[in-house]
């Protein structure tokens, strides 16, 4: 079975200023313990990862949210291989959904990132963690995410955060700060989320974008 979940994915511009980040604060802690996480894997996450076969049957539930228009949905490769179907180069809107796309309304917009922490509980933290604010936009896109998707949205508190490193429980108290709060100004602009399939290895996990769904009306 494949592990797969819903995020947002960084974009390289703000990918740059938290590799920028990473750098000051590895100069102020020369004996930092925690694992990074690649540019490339940087994203938040919408709907946490669960373990299915029927990858083809996800994006199915997931297509109706996508943009509406005469552009194409492109995916990661040139052909990706979803469940046991084979998908080519990229996806066309399909006009079977235009009803639904058309009331999903969902349009772009911009979350910030205000802090960086120890997260998810500062007093035993197992992540540095970029923390942001759950605008109306982001939790109504979640939202519809969990609806398509036919499942229960997570009771507890939505808190939109970018895993930067993780922790060993072992090392948490070997941290030279005991408290981390430093403030940075990071946005970035949702026009799209992405289904994601996450691949462990001794190294930590590393992420593969299976399908990108691109959001609002032209």
């Amino acid at each position: 079975m494949k592990r797969i979940f819903v995020a947002i994915k960084i974009n390289e511009e703000l990918q740059g200023q938290i590799q920028g980040w990473i750098q000051n604060f590895q100069v102020s802690i020369s004996n930092f313990q925690g694992r990074w996480t690649a540019p490339k894997n940087l994203h938040v996450t919408l709907v946490p990862p669960w373990k299915i076969d029927d990858i083809a049957g996800v994006f199915e539930k997931l297509k109706p949210l996508r943009r509406h228009s005469k552009e194409r949905m492109h995916l990661s490769d040139e052909e990706s291989l979803i469940g046991s179907s084979t998908v080519k180069g990229s996806f066309a809107p399909d006009g079977n959904h235009g009803r639904a796309q058309d009331d999903a309304k969902i349009k772009p917009f911009e979350i910030k990132f205000n802090r960086v922490s120890w997260g998810p509980d500062p007093k035993q933290p197992r992540l540095i963690w970029a923390a942001g604010s759950a605008v109306p936009e982001l939790r109504d896109l979640r939202l519809k995410i969990y609806e398509a998707l036919g499942k229960p949205a997570e009771a507890r508190p939505f808190r939109p955060h970018i895993t930067l490193a993780r922790l060993k429980r072992e090392d948490a108290h070997r941290l030279p700060y005991k408290h981390l709060n430093m403030p940075v100004d990071w946005p970035q602009r949702v026009g799209s989320f992405v289904l994601m399939q996450s691949h462990l290895s001794p190294h930590g996990s590393d992420y593969e974008v299976l399908a990108e769904f691109p959001i609002g009306l032209p």
